[in-house]
């Protein structure tokens, strides 16, 4: 009923009639009748949402120290050395203008029989060493200068040397739903060149880092949320 309504007649004959108006007021979860709370009009809503909120915090409480379920990578080139110190002594031992092809071989550095082995044609070579106008033919060795005039006769092999481990460590629960992330990466690397013109060494240079140790942490306070939002972003600024 939208209203109460009351009579009051005076003496005069004349009737005043007295109105008064009780909204209606509906809850989500429970019905009202005359302003008063009925029976509750879904009794199973707020037992499901109370058993769904004690269920992620029982998941965020039994996945806080489980970081051994978080995923983890390993990358490893195939090497006969197991340390950056084990490499290098390798390289050291390559002596130019002495060191053969077949010492190489004798040494694992064969490049059609180890692996991870790059061998470069003298253009090749030729763009690696002058990547940029920049760079000119005198500013280079004079071993190597004799080699690119040599053409076919001048190659070079390449190797590139990687062992590293990336773990990601903290909260599992709030690393698998991306609220915050940690990633740690160890490992080394070793990078080496050598410019060999008929079938000898004449040259050779070397780079890497013995010891890789970098974390990277990430933070996304709306977790699952915000990864939406960037997407809507994306969207919207490639419709405009």
């Amino acid at each position: 009923m939208p209203f109460l309504g009351s009579a009051d007649c005076h003496d005069r004959g004349d009737c005043v009639v007295k109105t008064r108006v009780t909204p209606l007021i509906q809850h989500p979860l429970t019905s009202t009748v005359a302003g008063r709370p009925a029976v509750s009009a879904n009794p199973n809503m707020a037992r499901s949402l109370s058993r769904r909120a004690g269920l992620l915090l029982a998941m965020a409480l039994s996945m806080a120290g489980c970081s051994f379920l978080l995923p983890h990578e390993t990358r490893t080139t195939q090497h006969p050395w197991k340390t950056f110190a084990e490499a290098q002594l390798a390289f050291d031992a390559i002596v130019p203008k002495q060191t053969s092809t077949e010492d190489l071989k004798g040494m694992g550095l064969d490049p059609f029989t180890s692996p991870n082995i790059k061998v470069l044609t003298y253009l090749e070579l030729m763009a690696r060493l002058m990547p940029h106008d920049s760079f000119q033919r005198s500013d280079l060795d004079a071993e190597v200068r004799a080699c690119l005039d040599a053409k076919d006769r001048c190659r070079a092999f390449e190797l590139i040397v990687e062992a590293s481990e990336t773990r990601r460590t903290g909260n599992a629960f709030l690393d698998l739903f991306g609220f915050r992330r940690n990633v740690h990466t160890t490992g080394w690397y070793f990078d080496a060149l050598l410019i060999v013109q008929d079938d000898v060494v004449v040259y050779k240079i070397s780079s890497g880092q013995p010891n890789v140790d970098r974390t990277e942490k990430r933070t996304k306070p709306l977790g699952p949320l915000q990864e939406l939002d960037d997407i809507l972003g994306a969207a919207a600024g490639k419709a405009i």
